[in-house]
């Protein structure tokens, strides 16, 4: 079994400002960690993949759909904007070499009425 920690619980930046913070999450004994991708808050993909390469942690994206995105939507123009934004996920995550992505419908998340949560898992 391996096991890896979400950086969110941290910082929701990705930068080589942490270098210090994913060589502690190596020493502690962890085997990778979750990235979270935020298309407002731009990550530096070539530096995080050559900060995360010589400490061995696999590596996973996550992002939230935005609440006017939902691939379940009746309105086709919401789900459209559900594969734009995915599209726009997929290549940051490609680049960091994860082989995995994860999403949350983010409108759900936070509803008090509809408590679902629902994940995809994509190897």
């Amino acid at each position: 079994m391996k096991y890896g920690v979400n950086i969110m619980v941290w910082t929701t930046r990705m930068n080589r400002e942490q270098e210090a913070l994913l060589s502690r999450i190596k020493e502690r004994g962890f085997d990778g960690v979750e990235l979270f991708l935020s298309l407002n808050e731009q990550a530096n993909i070539p530096e995080m993949r050559r900060t995360l390469h010589p400490l061995g942690l696999h590596r996973a994206t996550s992002f939230v759909l935005p609440s006017d995105a939902n691939f379940i939507s009746t309105d086709a123009d919401v789900r459209a904007r559900s594969v734009a934004f995915i599209k726009r996920c997929v290549e940051p995550t490609r680049e960091l070499d994860t082989g995995h992505w994860l999403y949350r419908f983010g409108e759900e998340l936070f509803s008090s009425k509809k408590y679902r949560l629902r994940w995809l898992a994509h190897d």
